[in-house]
């Protein structure tokens, strides 16, 4: 498990190479994206799981196992990675067809229809703000950087080109937890690495 902290730098992260390097890329793979501060976030995520990829690779044994591997950190610059906020997240679910579950990735509860009323089969498999709003635990949008494509896609490709062929892909989801929820998920393991990049509020982190 690995954590991605905004606002402060490490010798590791912030070198000059990686961050020509995450510029260079993204140009390469995305010049049709104009927006500076969009721009900078991809170039940070590419530098940050560049960052990572270098951690993972020490972290490998001679048979490709990183099980020995504890959690670690990686600190940031101190622009963010992603500026994705709850109300990015309410205009996504305006304008596209998105569903989600709650409880575990293994073992979802699909979310959408909790808010109650009489919708048709199409509608009562879309998630609405009103369906956010009434969540009683944390709401799991699977594979988000797919189906949040307009947002999250470029992010998921400067995260995979940014691990440099360290794993065989990258998939996104995103994880929403309403204030006053005392336990965002039980205790678990997870077979595969995962990357934690927490965009909004305040969450404490028990690994």
């Amino acid at each position: 498990m690995v954590f991605a902290r905004h606002g402060s730098t490490t010798q590791e992260y912030d070198s000059d190479k990686r961050a020509q390097a995450a510029s260079e890329r993204v140009q390469q793979w995305c010049p049709h994206i104009d927006n500076p501060q969009q721009r900078r976030e991809l170039q940070a995520t590419h530098a940050t799981f560049g960052a990572v990829a270098d951690r993972l690779r020490k972290s490998t044994d001679t048979y490709g196992s990183r099980a020995a591997s504890g959690p670690f950190l990686v600190a940031t610059q101190p622009q963010q990675l992603v500026t994705f906020s709850s109300a990015d997240l309410t205009q996504a679910l305006r304008r596209d067809f998105l569903d989600a579950g709650q409880g575990s990735v293994k073992k979802l509860t699909p979310l959408a229809g909790s808010s109650g009323g009489v919708r048709s089969a199409f509608a009562a498999a879309r998630v609405t703000p009103r369906d956010m709003a009434g969540a009683e635990g944390t709401v799991i949008f699977n594979s988000a950087g797919a189906h949040i494509s307009s947002h999250l896609a470029a992010v998921s490709l400067a995260a995979l080109d940014g691990m440099n062929g360290s794993c065989p892909g990258v998939c996104m989801n995103l994880y929403l937890t309403n204030a006053g929820v005392e336990v965002s998920a039980p205790p678990h393991t997870d077979e595969q690495d995962v990357v934690i990049v927490q965009t909004q509020g305040r969450k404490r982190w028990r690994v």
